[in-house]
C-alpha cells in the first residue's frame, strides 16, 4: 500500500488500479486475470526484425517465431550490409510450408519494400519463418540481411 498512499488517487477506478498493480509488482499474481492481447485490446500496426548475419546463402531459413496472437503480415523491408550481384528473394513460410508471398531486393540495392499483393494470416503460435530463395553468386552473394515484417494485430 506504499505506492497508492504515495500519491493522491482521487478517483476510485484509477485508486483500485494502482492497488491491482501494486500487488502484481509485489509478486501477488493470483487474484490478477490477464487476457489475449486481442482480448485486452491492445490491436494496431507493429513491426519484428529479423536478420540473416553473415553471407546469404540459398534455402536457408531464418527468423524463425511463432505468432503472438492472431496476425496479418502485411509487407516486408529487406535492407542489406553488403550488396550482392544479382536479386535475393526471401519467402515467407508458415508452420513450414512455402506461402507463395516473396520479398525481393534488386541487385545492387541496399534497401527495398515489398507490399504483399493481400495480407498473410497466422493464428496465435503459428510458426513464421523466412527462407532465402535466391542470392547473389558466390563472389558477391550478399551479406547481413535484415528483413522487417511489418504486421497487424
Amino acid at each position: 500500500m506504499d505506492f497508492v498512499n504515495r500519491y493522491n488517487f482521487n478517483d476510485p477506478q484509477l485508486a483500485d488500479l494502482a492497488r491491482q498493480l501494486e500487488g502484481i509488482l509485489n509478486g501477488n499474481l493470483e487474484g490478477s486475470n490477464f487476457t489475449s492481447v486481442t482480448s485486452s485490446g491492445l490491436t494496431g500496426k507493429y513491426c519484428k526484425t529479423k536478420r540473416f548475419g553473415n553471407f546469404l546463402v540459398a534455402g536457408e531459413v531464418f527468423g524463425i517465431f511463432y505468432s503472438p496472437d492472431t496476425i496479418s503480415i502485411i509487407k516486408l523491408f529487406l535492407s542489406i550490409g553488403a550488396v550482392a550481384d544479382q536479386d535475393i528473394t526471401v519467402e515467407i513460410y508458415k508452420n513450414d510450408v512455402a506461402t507463395g508471398q516473396i520479398a525481393t531486393l534488386s541487385s545492387g540495392t541496399k534497401s527495398e519494400m515489398t507490399i504483399l499483393g493481400s495480407p498473410l494470416s497466422f493464428i496465435e503460435t503459428d510458426k513464421v519463418s523466412l527462407k532465402v530463395i535466391t542470392c547473389g553468386s558466390d563472389n558477391d552473394p550478399g551479406q547481413d540481411l535484415d528483413c522487417d515484417l511489418y504486421y497487424e494485430i
